[in-house]
């Protein structure tokens, strides 16, 4: 769970020690995320200053290496490593930086005194990404078990548009409302929970090929914008989420793991069937959402 926090750009925001530092800061995630490649760059204001980071080796569960390379408020390069050990039965990490760094060293909030100003901010950085994982560690009889069930196959009612992450909330409201009152134009019976499909989503761009769906009873034809979806019978492989709809990047971490422990492929598109209303339930942490995967042939 650590390494794949430390190792993958898309949760550097969760736990970064300097993100407050400009609420409205620009970030970019290029290459594949989590691989040696991936490069993620920041522009914010004179206290964040912009740059980049990229990785430049992994040891798969031991240690992750970056190259910095500061751009405002100076130019400056240095690296950064993670590097993760057991802990009886825990997992000790260790965050350090080395290399060369030009006066004034102010990046992105760091202070001149190495001690004071780096190691606060490190540390700082640490307990926030304890808490996360302690969080999801809490929740992981629920939300971290790997199942792999055998899908019947269904009929959905869908709306399929490449949506912004921050739009998606508002695209769910407005699409599900047209997909119900197509159905009840035709009079086709609503057949379990709301549920998004998710063909692409791209973190560079920061937006998703994805779809509102509502299951129906059986086949039927739609107009107004909805189309109608059969998915295949087959393999899946899902994890029951419990939380948060922003925070459930655990979950598709412990699918990815398992599909590399495993071997196998995924198909698309994968699926989010929110299960509890949140209308219903105001508490985010009894919000279950059920995630799954279908195995690729």
């Amino acid at each position: 769970m650590v390494y794949d926090q430390v190792r993958h750009f898309k949760n550097f925001a969760a736990w970064s020690p300097w993100q407050h530092l400009d609420p409205n800061m620009t970030t970019n995630i290029e290459g594949t995320d989590g691989a040696v490649g991936a490069k993620y760059t920041w522009k914010g204001n004179a206290d964040a200053g912009s740059g980049s980071q990229e990785i430049v080796s992994l040891k798969e569960g031991e240690e992750v290496n970056v190259k910095l390379h500061f751009l405002e408020p100076f130019d400056s390069q240095s690296d950064s490593y993670f590097k993760l050990a057991d802990a009886d039965g825990d997992t000790r990490l260790t965050w350090g930086m080395k290399g060369n760094m030009a006066i004034p060293f102010n990046v992105m909030g760091l202070l001149m005194d190495i001690e004071s100003g780096v190691g606060k901010d490190y540390e700082n950085g640490l307990n926030n990404l304890k808490a996360i994982c302690e969080q999801a560690s809490n929740n992981s009889p629920k939300t971290l078990t790997v199942r792999e069930i055998d899908f019947a196959g269904g009929n959905y009612a869908t709306v399929r548009k490449t949506v912004a992450f921050k739009d998606i909330v508002s695209f769910y409201t407005t699409n599900y409302a047209l997909i119900n009152k197509e159905m009840a134009r035709n009079k086709t019976t609503m057949a379990g929970n709301p549920m998004g499909f998710f063909y692409n989503y791209d973190e560079r761009s920061q937006k998703a090929d994805m779809a509102a769906a509502l299951p129906v009873s059986a086949e039927a034809a739609f107009v107004n914008g909805v189309s109608a979806v059969k998915l295949p019978a087959g393999k899946n492989l899902c994890v029951d989420y419990y939380g948060d709809y922003t925070k459930s990047a655990p979950a598709y971490d412990a699918i990815e793991q398992y599909v590399r422990a495993k071997q196998l492929r995924t198909g698309s598109p994968s699926t989010e069937e929110y299960i509890t209303d949140p209308m219903m339930e105001k508490d985010t942490a009894k919000w279950l959402t059920r995630i799954c995967f279908p195995v690729a042939k």
